[in-house]
């Protein structure tokens, strides 16, 4: 076998090789495509209450699917709060995976087997103490958002959003 036989059955081994290995993280994203933890297989408590209209200030049960409020408006998940600090402590909180489902608790669904993950990531809120303090007090923290960071084009899943908000009026 000459040299460039040899270089060309090296070639062609390599890109076997590397085509198999592709193959084979493709068959792993599409078997698995998010990693499972134990915040999104056991049950746990739930404290939402209710959703509230956010213009009337109508109830509707959380336990069913809504679009709008009769009048139109945003529905605002109601929360337990007694429920929830007795219930969940920021050590907890911090052992779990930084991802949406971390505060699984707060968001409105009870049951293990309607959790849908697709990886979601949370976007860290940012303190301003000395813009505060040089605007006059009071406390400014705001959403670091690095473009794509969570991998929606630059969408906010309003979810985290309204979750980052209340736990941070409520801490």
């Amino acid at each position: 076998m000459d040299a460039s036989s040899a270089l060309a059955a090296i070639l062609r081994d390599a890109r076997k090789s590397a085509l198999l290995r592709m193959r084979s993280e493709k068959n792993k994203r599409e078997t698995n495509p998010v990693k499972d933890n134990d915040n999104l297989t056991i049950e746990r408590p739930n404290f939402v209450t209710h959703l509230e209209c956010a213009m009337e200030g109508d109830h509707y049960p959380a336990d069913q699917v809504h679009n709008l409020s009769k009048a139109g408006k945003p529905l605002l998940v109601r929360y337990d709060l007694a429920g929830v600090k007795k219930a969940l402590t920021k050590d907890a909180l911090a052992q779990r995976p930084a991802d949406l489902w971390r505060y699984r608790e707060m968001l409105p669904v009870r049951k293990v087997a309607d959790i849908v993950s697709l990886g979601e990531v949370t976007t860290p809120l940012i303190r301003l103490p000395k813009l505060a303090k040089k605007i006059g007090g009071g406390e400014i923290i705001v959403l670091r958002h690095d473009g794509d960071a969570e991998g929606q084009g630059g969408r906010r899943d309003p979810r985290v959003v309204g979750r980052d908000l209340a736990l941070q009026r409520h801490a």
